[in-house]
């Protein structure tokens, strides 16, 4: 097995069996948080357009809390969460935990927030969200080795754009 398969593989045990804990270190960093001398940056935005660059520049530039997110909504972020969870993919992506503790800690807040938000266009963004997120196809498409079966992921973007 090559190295990067290793790290693959080593990353998803990772994230499956350790997604817990990640929550729960994130817990203390959110009650450590304070908003009130800076009102904090949300780019909360669908995946696959563009927002993570926004984030990092963003962070380079202002001292203000930054947070980069898909959910905000308690339903849509449950939502998320199951589909995650009942998917190949076994586990919680970090974005998931970080709007679910930020969404508890803005109710508790009455100041400023700044939210930027960006689109793409629908189908570069569809092609784009399906090779980011390979873990809820795994099962269809991979082999032991990580190899992708064409014809397979051809059939699955297929059936994506016809819905």
């Amino acid at each position: 097995m090559n190295r990067e398969v290793k790290k693959v593989k080593l990353r998803r045990f990772i994230a499956e069996y350790l997604s817990g804990f990640v929550y729960l270190l994130y817990s203390f960093r959110f009650k450590l948080l304070n908003f009130n001398n800076k009102p904090p940056v949300i780019i909360l935005t669908p995946g696959k357009v563009g927002s993570s660059s926004i984030y990092y520049t963003l962070k380079k530039v202002l001292s203000n809390p930054i947070f980069h997110i898909h959910k905000i909504s308690k339903s849509g972020i449950k939502t998320s969460q199951t589909t995650h969870m009942n998917s190949n993919r076994k586990s919680l992506p970090l974005h998931l935990i970080v709007s679910d503790l930020l969404r508890k800690k803005l109710n508790k807040y009455n100041g400023d927030i700044n939210i930027i938000t960006v689109v793409r266009e629908p189908i570069s963004r569809e092609i784009s969200s399906y090779f980011q997120n390979t873990e809820f196809y795994r099962n269809s498409v991979e082999s032991k080795n990580l190899e992708i079966n064409k014809v397979k992921s051809l059939e699955i973007l297929n059936n994506i754009f016809k819905d």
